[in-house]
């Protein structure tokens, strides 16, 4: 229902990305932003010079699934201490590349929505995936698509992010889940339960279905 209020404003493009769908797929990273620049690319309103400069980026995404193993193994290969000069030069490569990635998405993002408009992306089903599929995504909203004119709205059960993240990186204090959060999401909100009109005109009504059951949620229960 968002998604659609959104979409009836000149300024603000969507973009709507099914975590749950991709949770089996390598990195949930690459295909999270696969989603968003395959959204600028098959856009009617984009210009022909956007549409090149995006399919020029598709092609380099997959990097990012190739740097999450080597900056997994760039702190304990430090403690060994063998190999650390070549290392650090990859890594240093590697961070190179996010830097680069970050400026092109500013870029093409401002040219997609232009200065006033918003790139609003909308993750959903994101409680349903692995603990670690779960902060794939919160790191990439993080580190790599945090730019501005972008925005994220992230559909989860709270709790389920929050017990994901502890299942990942342990149960440092009560709080330290929550804080973790917090750093990424900058405005949380619960909510209400759906009333019985909105069903009954938002969704029954949508279906194609016989006229008796898309009248039946008039008969529940106040």
């Amino acid at each position: 229902m968002t998604q659609e209020l959104l979409e009836e404003q000149d300024k603000i493009k969507t973009v709507w990305f099914d975590a749950w769908k991709f949770d089996k797929t390598y990195d949930l990273r690459v295909a999270l932003i696969h989603a968003i620049l395959m959204r600028m690319k098959e856009d009617a309103s984009s210009s022909r010079g956007l549409k090149a400069k995006v399919k020029k980026l598709l092609k380099r995404v997959n990097w990012l699934g190739l740097g999450k193993a080597a900056l997994s193994s760039f702190i304990p290969q430090l403690a060994i201490g063998q190999g650390n000069e070549p290392l650090l030069k990859n890594q240093g490569k590697t961070l190179e590349l996010i830097g680069d990635f970050e400026d092109e998405f500013k870029e093409l993002t401002k040219e997609y929505v232009g200065d006033e408009g918003k790139l609003v992306v909308f993750i959903d089903d994101l409680d349903r995936c692995i603990s670690e599929k779960t902060i794939d995504i919160l790191e990439a909203i993080k580190l790599f698509l945090n730019v501005p004119l972008s925005v994220f709205v992230i559909g989860a059960d709270k709790t389920r992010i929050e017990d994901g993240i502890i299942d990942k990186y342990g149960e440092k204090s009560e709080s330290w889940a929550g804080d973790y959060l917090e750093k990424i999401v900058q405005i949380p909100f619960d909510l209400p339960p759906l009333r019985k009109e909105v069903i009954t005109e938002q969704f029954i009504q949508g279906l194609d279905t016989q006229p008796r059951l898309k009248n039946m949620p008039q008969s529940l229960p106040r």
